[in-house]
C-alpha cells in the first residue's frame, strides 16, 4: 500500500488507530532456497522436545492496544510490552501439546521474515492474451528463540493470517526484526531473472473503530472506495454470526411448530375417538333427561382431568430439558421454564377440551335415539 493510500484511510471518521499488519512465516522463499522443492511442513522444538507440522504457520503481531483483552487468554496473562509470545490453544491442540504445559517454556525454530517483494505480469490461463499482475515477499532465514508467555483460547476472535492463528509476538518486537532484515539485505540480489524488485511495503493495515457503528460506517465506507481493498473485521464476523444465529431459529421455530401440530392433531383425533366410543353413553343420557349442556359439562371436567395428565407429564420433562440446557448450555433457566409452561398449558388443556367437546357439537341436533343407534 501507498502512503497516500495510507493517509486517506487515517482520515476516515470513526478511525481511532491505524497500524501496518504482516506476518512472519516457518518457510518462505529466499535467494538460498528459489531453486529448491518446497518442504513438507515445518519443524519447530518445545521444551526441548521437536515437533513436526504438515504446514505453514505464521508469527502475528500483538498490538499494544491487545494486551489489556485478558478475556483472549485461555492461559497465561499479558506480560511487559516487548516480552509477549503467546501460542493459539487450537495450534496446540492439533499438535496434542497441553495448553497448560506450555507456559514457560521456550519454543524455537527457523523464521523467515519478509524483506522485499518482487513484481512481474503473468497471462490468465484461460486467455493468454490478458496479462495480470503477480507479486510475493522475498525473506531471510534466521533462528528465533521464545519463551511461551500465554495461550490465546480457541474463540479468539481475530482471524488475521491465511496460514491461520499459531504464534504471536510484541509488535515492537516484530517491528524490530523487520526493520533489521530490511537493511541487513539488499533488493538489487534478482531473485528471478526480468522481475522488478523493491524494498518491502505493507500490503495490509489494522484499524481500530470508536464503536461498533464506526466499525460497520468505516468497512462499508472502505469497500464502497475501491475495489483494490479486501476488508475483515469483527463486525463481519457479528453480523455472520447473527445471520447464522437467527436462521437456526427460524428452522428450530419451524421444525417447533411442526411437532406442536403433529401433537395437537394426534390428541384431537386420539380423543375423538375416544369421545365417539362414548357417544352411546351420551344418547342414553340425553334420553333420560340430560340436556346437551349437562353432557358438555361432564365431557368438560373430563377433559379437564385429562388435561391435567397431559400438563404435570409434560412439565416434568420441561423441568429435565430445562435443567440440562441450563447446566450445558448456561441457558437462563427461569426464562425457559415461564415460556415452556405458557405453552404447556395451552396446549394441555386446550386440546383436550376441544377434542373433548367438538364431537357433542356434531350430535347436538341429534335424536337420542339415533345416538344410540349409531
Amino acid at each position: 500500500m501507498t502512503i497516500k493510500q495510507i493517509q486517506k484511510i487515517k482520515k476516515m471518521p470513526g478511525i481511532t488507530s491505524v497500524q501496518p499488519y504482516y506476518t512472519f512465516l516457518s518457510y518462505g522463499l529466499t535467494k538460498e532456497n528459489v531453486r529448491q522443492p518446497v518442504p513438507k511442513g515445518s519443524n519447530f522444538s518445545l521444551g526441548g522436545k521437536s515437533y513436526h507440522v504438515d504446514e505453514t504457520f505464521s508469527i502475528q503481531p500483538i498490538y499494544k492496544s491487545d494486551l489489556t483483552k485478558k478475556y483472549l487468554y485461555a492461559n497465561g496473562h499479558p506480560a511487559k510490552v516487548g516480552t509477549n509470545f503467546i501460542v493459539s490453544q487450537d495450534f496446540l491442540e492439533k499438535n496434542h501439546i497441553s495448553t497448560k504445559s506450555a507456559i514457560g517454556k521456550q519454543v524455537a525454530f527457523e523464521v523467515y521474515i519478509p524483506y522485499a517483494q518482487y513484481l512481474s505480469e503473468s497471462e490468465l490461463p484461460t486467455n493468454n492474451k490478458k496479462k495480470v499482475a503477480i507479486d510475493g515477499n522475498i525473506y531471510v532465514q534466521q533462528p528465533l528463540a521464545a519463551t511461551i508467555t500465554g495461550v490465546y483460547a480457541s474463540n479468539y476472535p481475530y482471524d488475521r493470517s491465511e496460514q491461520g492463528n499459531a504464534f504471536f509476538m510484541d509488535d515492537a518486537s516484530m517491528t524490530t526484526l523487520l526493520h533489521s532484515a530490511i537493511r541487513a539485505n539488499t533488493t538489487s540480489d534478482q531473485i528471478f531473472q526480468g522481475f522488478k524488485q523493491k524494498p518491502f511495503g505493507y500490503s495490509a493495515l489494522r484499524l481500530e473503530a470508536k464503536s461498533y457503528n464506526d466499525m460497520v460506517s468505516m468497512t462499508k465506507t472502505i469497500k464502497s472506495s475501491s475495489g483494490f481493498y479486501s476488508v475483515s473485521s469483527v463486525a463481519q464476523n457479528v453480523a455472520s454470526l447473527n445471520a447464522t444465529v437467527q436462521k437456526a431459529k427460524n428452522g428450530t421455530r419451524q421444525i417447533a411448530l411442526l411437532f406442536i401440530m403433529a401433537s395437537m392433531i394426534a390428541l384431537i383425533i386420539l380423543f375423538s375417538m375416544n369421545n365417539r366410543q362414548r357417544l352411546r353413553e351420551v344418547g342414553i343420557l340425553k334420553a333420560v333427561g340430560f340436556t346437551t349442556k349437562d353432557v358438555r359439562r361432564i365431557l368438560f371436567w373430563n377433559a379437564m382431568k385429562y388435561g391435567c395428565y397431559c400438563f404435570g407429564g409434560a412439565a416434568l420433562l420441561i423441568v429435565v430439558a430445562a435443567t440440562i440446557m441450563a447446566l450445558r448450555l448456561g441457558v437462563h433457566f427461569i426464562a425457559i421454564i415461564l415460556t415452556a409452561f405458557i405453552t404447556n398449558l395451552a396446549l394441555s388443556f386446550g386440546v383436550t377440551i376441544f377434542a373433548s367437546l367438538w364431537p357433542i357439537r356434531l350430535i347436538s341436533r341429534k335424536d337420542p335415539i339415533d345416538i344410540i343407534k349409531a
